[in-house]
């Protein structure tokens, strides 16, 4: 910090403090301003290597001060800094509170000092040397928590001082990370507003029956582990991301218990390379579909793809499968090119339909699948309609198709 900073002892905003190895960038810098208000990031917390300079900080008198971020950048175990956070305990008007890379293998007690009554956003990361997390079940007014990168994080909601475990009553999104060890059984506690649910562990699946409101989740990355039997009915938005074989258990477990009656609309699938069955017929009131990456879907031999609002080009490389022998795409209004890279390996391509696709003014420079016998543009642009025609740029494109029909 700029020297004699400090002396502005009326300074109101300071969004950003970078502690230094310096005497004149010391947390205790931070003391001089009471009247701080608003977000506070402290950068650089390795730099802190005396106790005492956490305490002349004084957060806890900083009752003005609504969102506090404490980071420090990622080095080896260190057991001074789980002394300065013990003394960095910020004010209970805190709303947000955001710790990163901490170095040492315990978090202080006050982390779940149920006096944080206004704390309603809480993330933990990168907190890779500690096995055990504070009893934050006596943060019942939290609305937010994130936690990822606890290589060794065994219980993700350790047990209430008294042994009981708890709700929590308000907890509305929870965002679990990169947290490897993660036990396979979570304890039998209720999450009645939770709605959002984003985790990379797939032992998680035993918390599924305890959160009968969630509306989203987004599942990432799980590898063989994910086993889901049950999914809240009012379910609207649904993610999966890196599963395996797995996928297509959990799909026809959706299946089986009749999931089309539910509110889902949105379901996405990204990077799940074996899966080979999808049941779209049960989603009967699905509006958003994404399917990136099922390079193993063997049985795929029609897809018809409509309303898609925001594509200019398609498909993307390996997106689609080889099985494929007709694609329709329905109303693309900001469509404005067919991607070849996406389609030149369809060997088995027999028919392509494009109807609404009211920007797209030509084909692909490289042309169209060998293997189509028909070609159908309906309400496409008139530029399109006109380099198709025979004499047209186009022409030369798709003149080894038997049956075309634009209009």
């Amino acid at each position: 910090m700029p020297p004699q900073f400090s002396q502005l002892t009326k300074l109101i905003v300071l969004t950003d403090f970078f502690v230094g190895k310096q005497e004149n960038s010391s947390i205790a810098e931070l003391g001089s301003w009471e009247h701080l208000r608003g977000e506070l990031c402290i950068w650089n917390l390795e730099n802190a290597v005396n106790v005492s300079h956490g305490i002349q900080a004084n957060l806890k008198d900083k009752k003005y001060i609504q969102k506090l971020e404490l980071r420090w950048n990622d080095g080896e175990l260190n057991s001074l800094c789980e002394q300065i956070l013990e003394h960095l305990r910020p004010s209970t008007s805190l709303k947000y509170l955001d710790i990163h890379g901490f170095q040492g293998e315990r978090y202080p007690d006050w982390l779940a000092d149920h006096c944080f009554s206004n704390l309603e956003t809480f993330s933990l990361k990168g907190g890779r040397y500690c096995s055990k997390l504070p009893a934050l079940g006596q943060l019942k007014f939290l609305k937010e928590l994130e936690k990822e990168g606890f290589d060794r994080i065994v219980t993700l909601m350790p047990p209430m001082d008294d042994g009981e475990d708890r709700a929590f009553p308000l907890l509305r999104e929870l965002r679990a990370e990169d947290c490897p060890e993660l036990e396979p059984m979570l304890p039998h506690f209720l999450l009645p507003s939770l709605s959002v649910l984003e985790t990379t562990n797939g032992q998680m699946q035993q918390l599924v029956a305890s959160i009968p409101k969630a509306r989203c989740m987004h599942l990432m990355r799980y590898g063989e582990y994910l086993t889901l039997y049950k999914l809240p009915t009012g379910l609207y938005d649904f993610r999966v991301k890196g599963l395996s074989s797995t996928l297509d258990t959990l799909l026809r477990v959706i299946e089986e218990v009749g999931f089309s009656d539910s509110n889902l609309e949105g379901f996405e699938i990204n990077e799940c390379d074996e899966t080979v069955y999808f049941p779209i017929g049960r989603f009967q009131n699905l509006s958003h579909l994404v399917l990136l990456g099922l390079r193993a879907l063997p049985s795929l031999s029609s897809l018809h793809i409509a309303w898609c609002k925001e594509v200019e080009s398609f498909p993307e490389e390996t997106l689609l499968p080889s099985s494929l022998t007709s694609l329709s795409l329905w109303d693309f209004p900001q469509l404005k090119s067919l991607d070849y890279n996406g389609l030149h390996h369809l060997s088995s391509l027999n028919a392509l339909k494009l109807s609404g696709c009211r920007n797209l003014q030509s084909l692909p420079r490289e042309g169209l699948p060998c293997s189509l016998k028909y070609l159908q543009i309906w309400r496409c642009h008139d530029t399109l309609k006109q380099r198709c025609k025979e004499e047209g740029e186009d022409w030369s494109k798709i003149c080894h198709i038997p049956k075309i029909d634009i209009s």
